[in-house]
């Protein structure tokens, strides 16, 4: 039986297994590691990955994403600075871009996922819809944006206001 074939379950923070053909959870390099340790001789198919840093809905994306990069890998442009304004102008094919179109909680969840999971298409594709959604605000925009994710953010640094003021 080949990897394609294959089924795996990842099981996330809160319990929820997710099945997942072999050959896309390779992608993911904290489950290829896994895979490698507990079954080097391929036989036990079936085996249940635990991760810890996942929860059970962010993980259920995660699998969509490798699955479909399996069959219709992502193409992305690698051009810097970033001249596009829309994401489907870097990236193709088309599912990408209407898998992208989330709010910006679950982005962030996907990022720290694929991060997380060591899986670079996604982390990629999550970095790049996040850019576009900062792209051409002003700070205090930026700074909303990113303080709903780490409230920490909600206020400039002391220092960073210092140094502008100096510089005036």
């Amino acid at each position: 039986m080949s990897n394609e074939e294959q089924l795996v379950t990842i099981t996330s923070q809160d319990g929820v297994g997710v099945p997942c053909k072999k050959e896309a959870a390779l992608l993911a390099g904290v489950v290829k590691n896994m895979i490698e340790e507990e079954d080097e001789d391929e036989t036990n198919i079936t085996e249940d990955l635990k991760l810890l840093k996942v929860t059970g809905e962010t993980l259920k994306k995660v699998v969509e994403f490798l699955e479909h990069h399996v069959d219709e890998p992502m193409e992305t442009l690698s051009e810097t600075p970033l001249q596009m304004t829309k994401l489907g102008e870097c990236v193709g094919p088309e599912w990408y871009v209407k898998f992208a179109d989330i709010d910006r909680e679950e982005m962030f969840l996907l990022v720290k996922a694929a991060n997380y999971m060591d899986v670079p298409p996604l982390l990629d594709l999550m970095c790049l819809a996040i850019t576009m959604t900062i792209m051409d605000k002003s700070p205090e925009e930026v700074r909303g944006i990113f303080s709903k994710v780490n409230p920490s953010l909600a206020a400039p640094p002391q220092a960073a206001e210092a140094d502008v003021e100096a510089a005036a």
